[in-house]
């Protein structure tokens, strides 16, 4: 745990996070807009992608309304009662099993050598479709935005539109091949 302190305590760590995941994200775009390499087959194949991050993400906010008001001392979040733990065995077996799906699909779409490749940088290019996705969902449901507020959200999420458009290219891969 102490490891796990240290890294988050260090800000260029985070800066250093925020790069690979860039530049997963970009390469994973050019790739899809290539054409040459499947990187997501279809939208179920997209959408267990991002499983791998909002599953893990509302099992957190479940578990954290669960927790009681005075947090005694030595708290187990994820294991401390029954109805805790089920949420916990819940959302691993749906990431694992998300994640198990994603490796898979990359495996079958691009081959072992390039599909562990991609299996890699899905994963860290999901981080930021999700965000981008929240950060939508969180512009909608704020009581306080204006509507001029909420233009650069539409505009992101049309251009996040776009951008997944070019990265759900299973067919177009497809039928450039045969």
């Amino acid at each position: 745990m102490t490891n796990l302190n240290f890294f988050i305590e260090k800000g260029y760590n985070w800066e250093v996070l925020l790069y690979i995941v860039l530049f997963s994200f970009i390469t994973l775009f050019f790739l899809g807009i290539t054409n040459k390499i499947i990187i997501y087959r279809d939208t179920n194949d997209f959408m267990w992608n991002i499983f791998l991050i909002i599953v893990p993400l509302f099992i957190l906010i479940i578990l954290a309304f669960l927790m009681p008001e005075p947090l005694p001392d030595n708290y187990n979040f994820f294991w401390e009662t029954q109805n805790t733990s089920i949420i916990s065995i819940i959302g691993l077996s749906i990431s694992a099993l998300s994640l198990l799906k994603v490796f898979i699909n990359c495996i079958k779409n691009n081959g072992m050598l390039f599909g562990l490749v991609i299996f890699i940088f899905k994963v860290f290019a999901s981080l930021i479709i999700t965000i981008l996705l929240l950060a939508f969902i969180g512009k909608l449901f704020d009581d306080k935005a204006a509507w001029k507020t909420l233009f650069v959200p539409l505009l992101l999420f049309g251009l996040f539109i776009f951008i997944i458009n070019r990265l759900i290219n299973g067919d177009r891969v497809i039928s450039k091949t045969v």
